[in-house]
């Protein structure tokens, strides 16, 4: 009976980490770069409206953080310290669901935990919120572990952006692309990509399934008669299948030329430059819902694994 209930809080596991790493992977396929020249909003929107008409696919949007700013509601008289985000292009690629924000002027989305300390509800749709002498009407809110708002960058026409967030209509290596985006725009800049942390993480729940069908592999070696033999070949076939079938490996890591020998030393070179810039750079609120997505699917699955081992 203990195994029984195991095997339900293992799957039960198993599925959180399905939900929270299908929750992150469009996040996952969204590059940033950090600019080592600020770009200025009139340089943005040019840049943003010309990968539009490249015909190449590219979604664009330039943003900048400013952090410690405070905001403040007149009718409640309560404020609140944030992290401001001013953008400008798709921002789509920050945060789903927010791409009129571009065309509403005097609008910013916030988070839910900040609009319930200013307007005593998570639900602030139509709210006004002030910065200083400025106001923003809330179009909408979402769950953030981090206080912040996002609003149009010409409203500020002193916006500089330090970084940029780029999404590829066609998959392969989000690196490259990302490198040939800023040589056509004379751009230059540090690339993070979240390409392997996502495969690894998704390779990782693989180990529930593959844990289970050995435990199921031993279970029938251990009856009688020549029966057995037939489920555990239809179970070897399925776990070969699965194991197959969704086993991520990027692009990037692949050689072009499998006589390439120094292509893994460079390659382990430049993921171990990305991931040192993650860690070290200013994460925002969008890399950090993704970085805490990520831990959560890799802890559901491991821990789904080990629980039935």
């Amino acid at each position: 009976m203990a195994g029984t209930w195991k095997i339900i809080a293992a799957a039960a596991l198993f599925l959180l980490a399905v939900r929270e790493e299908t929750a992150v992977r469009p996040q996952a396929e969204t590059v940033t770069v950090f600019l080592e020249t600020a770009v200025d909003g009139d340089r943005a929107e040019e840049i943003c409206g010309a990968e539009a008409e490249n015909g190449q696919g590219t979604s664009v949007c330039f943003w900048k953080e400013e952090s410690g700013v405070e905001i403040f509601c007149r009718e409640t008289g309560q404020n609140s310290r944030i992290c401001r985000l001013f953008t400008e292009g798709n921002t789509e690629l920050l945060l789903a669901g927010t791409s009129l924000l571009s065309w509403q002027q005097g609008s910013c989305y916030l988070d839910a935990e900040t609009a319930r300390k200013l307007f005593g509800t998570g639900k602030a749709e139509g709210q006004v919120v002030w910065s200083g002498d400025k106001s923003h009407t809330v179009r909408g809110t979402f769950e953030s572990q981090e206080r912040f708002m996002m609003c149009p960058a010409r409203e500020n026409g002193e916006a500089a952006f330090s970084a940029c967030s780029l999404k590829f209509a066609e998959g392969g290596n989000l690196r490259g692309q990302a490198e040939q985006f800023l040589m056509r725009n004379a751009l230059t800049g540090s690339v993070v990509e979240f390409t392997f942390l996502e495969s690894l993480i998704r390779n990782l729940l693989l180990v529930f399934p593959s844990v289970l069908a050995v435990r199921l592999g031993l279970f029938l070696l251990e009856k009688k008669g020549k029966l057995r033999f037939l489920p555990m070949g239809a179970l070897a076939v399925l776990t070969v299948w699965l194991l197959a079938g969704n086993l991520s490996v990027p692009a990037d890591m692949i050689p072009t030329r499998w006589s390439d020998f120094s292509f893994w030393g460079t390659w382990w070179q430049s993921e171990k430059q990305n991931l040192l810039l993650i860690l070290q750079s200013p994460m925002g609120a969008v890399h950090l819902e993704l970085l805490i997505g990520l831990v959560k699917a890799a802890v559901y699955g491991v821990g789904a694994g080990v629980l039935i081992l």
